[in-house]
């Protein structure tokens, strides 16, 4: 059964779904990034950034030297270690957790398919085809009722893809007037 706009579900513990979630929770390397990108998570999973940035370091020493001497200029190691003493602050822990409850269906999509291709060059051989599906976006409900800030994610009902939920069923209905109720 296809969900429509409009279907409350039931998102629980272990199910993945796509969300818009801070690049720095998904690679340690962008930890002081701040934008969003899509990734998928498990609703009931904390998921905790990482804000050790002694790894990253030297990249950050031998990036500022490198610019520094493609500019012409000279610059010591001291000088850089003090610079990035005086001036990186560790990030506070931050937690990115997507909670078990009801989500109302706000809009669904057949697509996110491949129509293949040979990737290997020459005639025949392998592709990457596999079929379009049915993607489901949905908002947490707070108290029961629509949130126009809960959290949003997405996840397919049918094809092949990574974040799957195939055996789901509407637990209400909530109608949509001027804004869903």
């Amino acid at each position: 059964m296809e969900l429509k706009v409009g279907d409350v579900i039931e998102l629980k513990k272990g199910m993945d779904v796509y969300g818009h979630i801070p690049r720095n929770f998904n690679r340690s390397s962008l930890m002081t990034a701040s934008s969003i990108t899509r990734g998928y998570l498990s609703v009931g999973v904390v998921y905790n950034r990482n804000t050790n940035i002694t790894g990253s370091v030297e990249d950050i020493k031998s990036a500022i030297k490198s610019n520094f001497n493609r500019s012409g200029f000279n610059i010591g190691d001291s000088k850089i270690d003090e610079f990035l003493k005086d001036n990186i602050v560790p990030l506070k822990d931050e937690q990115l957790l997507v909670k078990e409850g009801e989500y109302l269906v706000i809009d669904t999509r057949f697509g996110g398919g491949s129509g293949g291709g040979n990737y290997y060059g020459g005639g025949g051989g392998s592709s990457d085809d596999y079929p379009s599906g049915h993607k489901v976006y949905c908002q947490a409900l707070k108290d029961g009722k629509y949130d126009r800030n809960g959290v949003r994610v997405s996840f397919y009902q049918s094809g092949c893809f990574t974040c799957m939920i195939t055996d789901i069923k509407p637990v209400r209905t909530l109608k949509k007037e001027l804004r869903f109720e």
